[in-house]
């Protein structure tokens, strides 16, 4: 019986799945910056922690199981 060749090992997460993840946070706090009534830069802030920081681990979290959905 041939001996299989060792399966490489797959990394747990890709380089890009962060920084894909991230553009969801950065358009929302942008939107909500732009479109506040004064201090901006302030809202955007705010935004940016939350829900920008749910929507960051959302979006990674749907990449993730996308690519390990499509792995198996």
């Amino acid at each position: 019986m041939p001996k299989r060749p060792p399966r490489p090992k797959e990394p747990f997460i890709l380089w890009w799945m962060p920084v894909v993840a991230v553009i969801a946070p950065l358009i929302w706090a942008a939107w909500i910056g732009a479109s506040a009534d004064a201090d901006g830069l302030e809202e955007a802030l705010m935004a940016l922690i939350w829900p920008g920081v749910a929507l960051y681990f959302g979006a990674l979290a749907l990449l993730w199981g996308g690519w390990k959905i499509e792995l198996e």
